[in-house]
């Protein structure tokens, strides 16, 4: 391994522990002993976080396994397809008797995850094998027209989808939302739409705003601060709920007294 690999492996693998650590079930690890079963399932939820440090961990085993780049593109596709179309599938199944809640958690909310692997991954396999293609592209083509072509399938990917919504095709029947290849679609589109209206505007710039440079090269360092923050909201709205509850017996107290 490399310094520079090893660093990059160390970084994911701290996100990922740092994921888990602020979903730590006790105060104390001598008191795992007695940690419920409500808050062992509340510990193995998958963030963003978790999602995006395993998919980059994957994403370097891939690089480092396979003959090329071109390599490492195709089979990032073909992993993005896979679990974008198979997200509903997987969803439907009781992966816990299968798998431990570690693992099946994974795979889909149904024990409280969040951002589960499908269809979540499949931006960032998707993004990956986009990032092949376009470095080849670029190599014999101008960025103004990229950045049409981008926009122009975007606007087609949309269009796409409304149709089969229109003509109501339904591959799949009633299913969730979140996990459905059509919502995947709008989503992919309206990034590509944006993506190349922002390189056609920027095209006239000399460099990137301090900014968003700075947000594009630690993008890893938002995501535990997002996680901080919420963390945080969430104990003081247990704070306020418990002072809730506080006032609320007083209250009921004060309101026999004044039956009797």
């Amino acid at each position: 391994l490399s310094r520079r690999l090893a660093r990059r492996v160390f970084r994911l693998g701290f996100f990922l522990v740092l994921a888990y650590l602020l979903r730590f079930p006790m105060a104390k690890f001598s008191h795992l002993p007695y940690a419920t079963d409500e808050r062992w399932q509340s510990f193995f939820v998958v963030d963003i976080l978790q999602v995006v440090a395993v998919v980059l961990l994957v994403l370097q085993a891939l690089i480092g396994l396979l003959p090329s780049p071109r390599a490492v593109g195709v089979t990032t596709l073909l992993l993005g397809v896979a679990v974008v179309v198979g997200g509903p599938l997987v969803w439907a199944i009781d992966w816990t008797a299968y798998l431990p809640l570690l693992f099946a958690s994974y795979l889909s909310p149904a024990w409280g995850s969040l951002f589960p692997v499908f269809p979540w991954a499949g931006y960032i396999l998707l993004g990956a094998a986009f990032g092949v293609v376009t470095e080849r592209w670029l190599a014999h083509d101008r960025l103004d027209h990229v950045a049409r072509v981008m926009i122009t399938t975007g606007i087609v990917i949309i269009a796409a989808v409304w149709l089969f919504r229109l003509l109501f095709i339904a591959p799949y029947g009633s299913i969730d939302i979140r996990v459905s290849p059509g919502f995947f679609l709008l989503r992919l589109g309206g990034v590509a739409v944006v993506l190349g209206a922002i390189t056609q505007v920027s095209m006239g710039w000399r460099g990137l705003p301090a900014v968003v440079q700075a947000l594009a090269e630690q993008s890893l360092l938002v995501a535990p601060q997002m996680l901080f923050a919420r963390q945080e909201e969430l104990v003081e709205l247990r704070r306020l709920d418990r002072r809730a509850a506080q006032h609320g017996v007083r209250l009921a107290a004060m309101m026999d007294l004044v039956l009797e």
